[in-house]
């Protein structure tokens, strides 16, 4: 599996140490300096050690990690990496609802505040997955809905309105599909 640095905030660390405690679990070995730099060690040699041999940065982010200016070294030097030459290397965690830089915005992210430990995990776990096509048949998101009046009934598609019209020859039970006001991502 993969080897994560963790990267958070003394303020944030009962988060890093749960979300090790998960990367555990499913195989993966979490790199967090409380658990591996005893007395005495070079935080900054380990840093850059750990950071260069990692698979992905996993940024535990919150208002006070934003404004910690090594955890914003470790995380521009992970956005960096992963946008010139470790694609899907920074990957940020938001522990709280908190505004992210430009920079970091539009970059895939797991949000786990305002939600249990179990949903939590679930989100944890769906986040690290790769992304893949699904293996099974996918269900059909609209229902058809009768009419009420005895016109053609219309198909409920979230974020469209479709109305199929009745028409053509015989058996025919549609021939159009207007499609009103579609709503794109």
């Amino acid at each position: 599996m993969a080897d994560i640095f963790v990267s958070y905030t003394s303020d944030d660390r009962d988060w890093a140490f749960w979300i090790g405690q998960e990367l555990l679990k499913l195989g993966h070995t979490p790199r967090i300096d409380a658990w591996e730099i005893s007395a005495g060690g070079d935080i900054a040699a380990w840093m850059d050690e750990r950071h260069d041999k990692a698979d992905h940065i996993l940024c535990v982010i919150s208002e006070a990690y934003l404004g910690k200016p090594y955890a914003s070294w470790e995380r521009r030097a992970a956005q960096w990496a992963a946008q010139t030459e470790r694609r899907n290397f920074a990957l940020p965690v938001r522990i709280e609802d908190c505004k992210l830089s430009s920079l970091l915005a539009p970059i895939k992210r797991c949000d786990l505040f305002g939600i249990d430990e179990n949903e939590a995990r679930g989100r944890l776990i769906e986040f690290l997955k790769p992304a893949a096509k699904p293996t099974g048949p996918v269900s059909f998101p609209g229902v058809v809905k009768p009419a009420a009046n005895g016109d053609a009934p219309s198909l409920q598609i979230p974020g469209a309105r479709v109305v199929l019209c009745s028409g053509g020859g015989a058996g025919a039970l549609f021939n159009t599909v207007v499609i009103l006001g579609a709503d794109r991502p």
